[in-house]
């Protein structure tokens, strides 16, 4: 998680949470991150980056929080797709997913 950080050219989702707005960007290809303000509108809130995008600003845009979407894989059985979400101190949500082929994690890196 970067505070008062974005990145240029983000494209704008409605997602209306940043729950929803984690899904947006795990639904989209080449989506490796987001921006939050939550000064926008909502349904404006939500800013999906990826390979479209930009350079990062980092700590020069007050009230925006970039998150960036971190892939690994691993070789454990059975396989599963572990998506580990940290957006809020504290606060760490787990989802389970299993599939026939190698692990593949997604984490959202703060």
């Amino acid at each position: 998680m970067q505070e008062d950080t974005n990145v240029d050219n983000g494209r704008v989702n409605s997602a209306v949470s940043i729950a929803d707005c984690q899904a947006a960007c795990l639904s989209v290809p080449g989506c490796d991150g987001l921006d939050w303000n939550p000064a926008d509108p909502v349904g404006r809130q939500c800013w999906l980056s990826g390979t479209w995008s930009g350079r990062k600003n980092v700590g020069h845009v007050p009230g925006i929080v970039h998150y960036d979407l971190v892939k690994s894989c691993g070789g454990t059985q059975p396989a599963a797709r572990k998506l580990t979400w940290s957006f809020m101190p504290l606060t760490v949500i787990h989802i389970i997913i299993s599939f026939p082929s190698p692990t593949l994690s997604l984490l959202f890196q703060t």
